[in-house]
C-alpha cells in the first residue's frame, strides 16, 4: 500500500514537474536575451541621444551655414572630445555620393545611404553596422544638420564606434547556456550576423526568442540548448534533489517491504 501510494503521488506530480522545468527555460531565456538587449539598447540611446543634441546645436548648423571648412574642422576635434571611445567624428556636407577609402574608417555605399535617408526627411536613419567582415567594421551612428528657419539639411553629424564595443556586451553575458547573435536585418535580405556567443550547433531552426533593438536595425536572437543533457542538469538541479529524496525514501520503503516478506516467511515456517 505505502508502494502504491507513492507511485501515485509521482504521477499526481508528473504535471507540475513539467511545468516546473518550462518556468526554468523559459526563465533562462528571458534572461539571457534581456541581458543583451538591454544593454544594447543603453548603448543605442546614450550615442543617440548624445548625437541628435550636438546635431541640434545651433553652432552646428552656423558652421555648415559659414561654409568655412577650417572651422568645420575645428568643430570635428571638439566634438572627438566628447565621444573619446569613438573611432571618428565627421561633419559632412549632404548630397554626397563618392565613398571615400581613405577616410578612418572608409566612408562606404552604405553610409551614403544613410546620409540620402536621411537628406529625405522621412525618419531618423537607425544605427547599423558598416564594412561587415573588414578590418573596418564599424558602427554608424549618423543625424543631420537641419536649418531651422526653412527645414533643409545643412550636413551630418557622423560617429563611429568600434565594433568591440557590441563584442563586449556579448562577452560580459552571465549564464548564457545557448546559443545569441547580435543580427543586423534589412528589408528583403536574411539577417547578418554581426557577434555572436555561444555554440553555433544549437542555432537550428528558428530562434526560440527574437528581440529588436530600437533605434538601430539590430535584433538579438536566441537559441537555447533545450536537449543538451549538461544544459538540463544546470537548470534542473532543485528538482533533481527532490527527485533523489523520492528515490532514497522509495527505496526505503522497498527495503522496509522486503524485510517484512522475509520476517513474515521466517515466522510461517
Amino acid at each position: 500500500a505505502e508502494l502504491a501510494l507513492l507511485v501515485f503521488q509521482l504521477m499526481w506530480n508528473y504535471p507540475a514537474v513539467s511545468r516546473y522545468v518550462t518556468q526554468v527555460i523559459e526563465r533562462d531565456i528571458g534572461t539571457t536575451t534581456e541581458q543583451s538587449s538591454t544593454r544594447l539598447a543603453a548603448m543605442v540611446d546614450y550615442y543617440s541621444e548624445s548625437a541628435t543634441r550636438l546635431a541640434s546645436s545651433p553652432d552646428t548648423g552656423q558652421l555648415f551655414i559659414a561654409g568655412d571648412p577650417a572651422a568645420l574642422r575645428a568643430r570635428e576635434e571638439s566634438l572627438r572630445q566628447q565621444f573619446p571611445n569613438a573611432l571618428n567624428v565627421r561633419l559632412l556636407p549632404p548630397g554626397l555620393v563618392t565613398i571615400d577609402r581613405d577616410a578612418s574608417p572608409p566612408l562606404s555605399y552604405a553610409a551614403l545611404d544613410q546620409m540620402r535617408l536621411a537628406e529625405t526627411g522621412t525618419r531618423i536613419p537607425p544605427v547599423e553596422v558598416h564594412l561587415f567582415g573588414t578590418l573596418q567594421q564599424h558602427i554608424s551612428i549618423l543625424r543631420p544638420v537641419m536649418n531651422p528657419a526653412s527645414n533643409e539639411v545643412l550636413g551630418h553629424l557622423m560617429v563611429l564606434l568600434p565594433n568591440e564595443f557590441l563584442q563586449d556586451i556579448f562577452d560580459d553575458l552571465e549564464h548564457a547556456h545557448g546559443y545569441i547573435e547580435l543580427q543586423q536585418t534589412s528589408p528583403g535580405s536574411d539577417p547578418i550576423t554581426v557577434t555572436m556567443q555561444g555554440d553555433n550547433s544549437y542555432k537550428a531552426g528558428d530562434a526560440v526568442r527574437v528581440v529588436p533593438i530600437a533605434g538601430s536595425r539590430w535584433q538579438v536572437a536566441y537559441w537555447t540548448p533545450a536537449n543538451s543533457p549538461v544544459y538540463l542538469f544546470s537548470i534542473n538541479v532543485p528538482l533533481l534533489c527532490v527527485v533523489l529524496l523520492i528515490s532514497t525514501g522509495l527505496l526505503l520503503i522497498i527495503g522496509s517491504l522486503l524485510r517484512r516478506l522475509v520476517d513474515d516467511s521466517i515466522v510461517s515456517n
